[in-house]
């Protein structure tokens, strides 16, 4: 069973759900980090309104953790009242934008997808629900510079049409059984082209496999928290939490308009080698009953190199999307 502690990367997230409005103590970050948390993210707002706890999280968090900012995407709120959705997302976009702007965190903003229990995502309305949240990330692009990312469940992928594909994404798949390579097939199965960034496995807040939630002793007002993880090294982290890179894109004039599509990063090739021995192809820079190998190379195969990850005592070969084998590990050379 897939143990928090096995990942370099643990984040949490938080909203004004994991506060007691009814007491004077409110939740701070010490234990969290105490237990070895890297990220947090907190939830900004919803429609128009600003998380209660949105401005406390954000400067109890700051210098202390990465910040990932999250929105959730209100679909219903504008019903009866005669406004488009992408009116109403375009609203939502700018309203965000503003909370966000003197101070918009170590990581991309999130843009909350999933369903509500009041207007579920069926076949009659996901079309809609997509120019909604294409409104939003075209906005708040036209504002910032940023192309955000989506979080939402497997569930959900088949809703959002090849413009979106190119996006990273925060995916919300709750099972402690599933591998690395298991998430990586369920995105490919929808022709995803981005990466899966951050996976909340959990939202039972047992971060210890013990059976027993442990948000309280964590410090929060809730025993029940989602638990996170990058999909990455710490390499991959720092360079994911430097900054936003931003890509040409120019803003669609027609909301509706599904042609477009956001280019994939730019990828520098390094070098180009052939298989020496025969190497073991992993979905991470890293070997561990957590990444476990999908594919052997045989040797004489020639690997091409999109980026070259280089650690104490190994070098990793990124040869493609989700895609990783080694040059130099535990004392062996793979690749010459």
């Amino acid at each position: 069973m897939l143990k928090f502690s096995e990942f370099p990367v643990r984040i949490i997230d938080v909203s004004q759900f994991n506060d007691n409005a009814e007491t004077d103590y409110k939740p701070t970050f010490e234990k969290l980090i105490a237990e070895g948390f890297r990220g947090v993210g907190i939830r900004v707002g919803y429609g128009i309104v600003e998380d209660r706890m949105f401005r406390w999280y954000w400067e109890k968090a700051k210098g202390k953790m990465d910040r990932a900012p999250y929105f959730y995407f209100d679909f219903y709120s504008h019903k009866g009242t005669g406004m488009r959705i992408e009116d109403w997302a375009i609203e939502q976009a700018a309203f965000c934008a503003n909370l966000l702007r003197a101070d918009p965190g170590e990581m991309k903003l999130k843009i909350d997808c999933e369903p509500s229990i009041f207007d579920k995502i069926t076949l009659v309305n996901a079309s809609e629900y997509a120019r909604g949240v294409k409104a939003f990330i075209m906005e708040y692009f036209r504002l910032t510079g940023v192309w955000i990312e989506i979080y939402c469940s497997p569930g959900l992928l088949w809703v959002f049409g090849d413009w979106f594909k190119d996006l990273d994404l925060w995916l919300a798949w709750y099972n402690r059984l599933i591998t690395w390579k298991d998430i990586l097939n369920k995105v490919a199965s929808y022709k995803w082209r981005g990466q899966v960034r951050i996976w909340q496995y959990a939202s039972d807040g047992d971060i210890n496999n013990d059976g027993i939630a442990d948000g309280l002793q964590l410090g929060l007002e809730s025993k029940f928290l989602d638990l996170n993880v990058f999909l990455g090294t710490e390499e991959d982290y720092s360079v994911y939490c430097g900054g936003t890179q931003v890509v040409e894109h120019p803003a669609s004039e027609d909301p509706e308009d599904e042609t477009q599509a956001i280019p994939a990063g730019n990828t520098r090739e390094i070098a180009v080698k052939k298989v020496a021995s025969v190497v073991n192809m992993r979905a991470a820079p890293m070997a561990g009953p957590s990444v476990p190998i999908f594919k052997a190379l045989p040797v004489g195969t020639t690997v091409e190199c999109l980026e070259r990850i280089q650690r104490p005592g190994e070098i990793w070969w990124r040869i493609g999307q989700g895609q990783y084998c080694a040059e130099l590990y535990n004392g062996m050379t793979f690749l010459k």
